[in-house]
């Protein structure tokens, strides 16, 4: 008896406790569900406008349907179709109809509706490199593409290639906050399929996150390549196409390219996909797949010649030394050719010294605008500068400064510091005040020492 108020006092402790996870559990869920701006809450929103859009579509569709169900040539079709299967009937009304009218009909429209408010809410994905996925896919194994998820505009599924989503249609023309519409060049698409290239290689930002608009776009600090922003969309076509002198699809970059490469800054400046030491990389990037792809050949080999040693007859047999010989052939050029690639990456690495920066760093020293200021006025702001001042036309230094802002890299200055046109200047002279300052310490304490000896 003595210990049941102890024993009480216990047993409010642990409800107490048991009340307070519940809370923060339900807190939790409910911000999640409804509070954070998460895929979640994207593809309610989007269910909710996509419906009504499709509502009215497929009133409007109707109305000019009925308009084509009225004409003579569909009465004469109308009356020629009885008699038949009414599911052959059906489908040469309908090849009729869309002869008609450019667009999805009615009864697709509908198809789709359903489609949408049967729609789960989970995050949608592309495995960019599938279990056996071979040549194309660009990604490493295991990497995955969530970007689908919010931006459900460019789902196949949902909206059928040929019908061009847009946030006026949906209603949300004014909103900053709606990555609904389709994709602007329906054209790129058809060559860089989303299956196998996602979104974030050509976009940046993380490609996997899904809980945060801010996670997704890579711009929590946390991320090696941020979103790019709108006015610099086309820096991801550099990270495959930079040996390209003309980037389709990427006026601005090729454009800059041109001039880059014309009025000879590359006499002085190391670039990406100008330089012979970027071309040593991508032959060793190169040479790696190719040892990988004779080593898996060299198994088949190996596994083809035992399936012939224990044929059960002379033709299967024959079949598997056959391909068995293909593939040593094979292995013969792969060896061929990584001698040639070896062969390129000594001399790739021969790379002259330089006089001028190396121009990856630009967004490490440097804010962007400062770019196209130096272009126009350089020996006005520098009169002793060893890079001449070029006579560049009207939208020239523009287009230079924006392909050479695009082919730049991120660094930690960049993010850490204040970044300002003379970032890297006062870096240099902080470093150097340190290395004077260190001079001082030790050289009186070398004097003494060389007086002792």
């Amino acid at each position: 008896m003595p210990d049941q108020p102890a024993d009480n006092g216990r047993t409010r402790l642990a409800l107490l406790i048991s009340v307070a996870v519940l809370v923060a559990v339900g807190s939790w869920f409910l911000y999640r569900e409804f509070g954070a701006p998460s895929f979640r809450l994207y593809q309610r929103r989007f269910r909710s406008s996509y419906s009504g859009y499709l509502r009215q579509e497929i009133a409007r569709r109707s109305a000019d349907e009925q308009k084509v169900l009225a004409t003579p040539d569909y009465q004469k079709l109308d009356a020629s179709l009885k008699g038949q299967p009414d599911k052959d009937a059906e489908a040469k009304r309908d090849q009729f109809i869309k002869s008609k009218l450019s667009g999805q009909t009615a009864s697709e429209l509908r198809g789709l509706l359903q489609k949408v408010q049967n729609m789960e809410t989970k995050p949608r994905e592309w495995s960019l490199k599938p279990a056996g996925g071979g040549v194309g896919y660009v990604a490493g194994p295991g990497l995955v593409d969530r970007c689908q998820s919010c931006h459900l505009g460019d789902d196949p599924i949902l909206v059928p290639a040929g019908m061009t989503l847009t946030k006026a249609a949906l209603g949300m023309d004014g909103s900053k906050d709606a990555p609904f519409a389709s994709h602007p060049e329906p054209e790129l698409l058809a060559i860089h399929p989303p299956e196998k290239f996602g979104c974030s290689s050509c976009h940046g930002g993380k490609g996997s996150a899904t809980e945060s608009v801010t996670m997704a776009h890579g711009q929590d600090g946390k991320w090696p390549i941020p979103l790019y922003a709108s006015e610099n969309y086309e820096a991801g076509c550099q990270r495959c196409h930079a040996s390209d002198m003309i980037t389709e699809y990427a006026p601005v970059l090729s454009r800059g390219k041109e001039l880059f490469r014309r009025n000879g800054c590359t006499a002085c400046h190391v670039d990406q996909g100008f330089d012979r030491e970027n071309e040593a990389g991508e032959v060793r990037q190169l040479l790696a797949q190719l040892q990988n792809d004779r080593r898996a050949k060299l198994v088949q080999i190996a596994q083809l010649n035992k399936a012939g040693d224990t044929a059960k007859d002379n033709a299967a047999a024959s079949r598997d030394y056959q391909e068995a010989a293909n593939l040593t052939m094979a292995v013969s050029n792969i060896e061929a050719q990584t001698g040639d690639l070896q062969r390129r990456t000594s001399q790739a690495r021969q790379v002259p010294d330089k006089i001028g920066p190396d121009l990856s760093e630009v967004r490490v020293k440097l804010v962007k605008e400062w770019i196209p200021y130096w272009l126009g006025h350089t020996r006005e702001y520098r009169p002793g500068t060893k890079m001449p001042q070029f006579p560049f036309k009207p939208g020239e230094v523009e287009a230079i400064a924006a392909f050479v802002w695009q082919a730049g890299v991120e660094g930690p200055y960049r993010n850490g510091h204040q970044a300002t046109p003379c970032a890297a200047r006062s870096f240099l002279k902080a470093e150097a005040a340190w290395v004077v300052i260190r001079l001082v310490k030790v050289i009186p304490r070398w004097g003494a020492l060389l007086r002792v000896i």
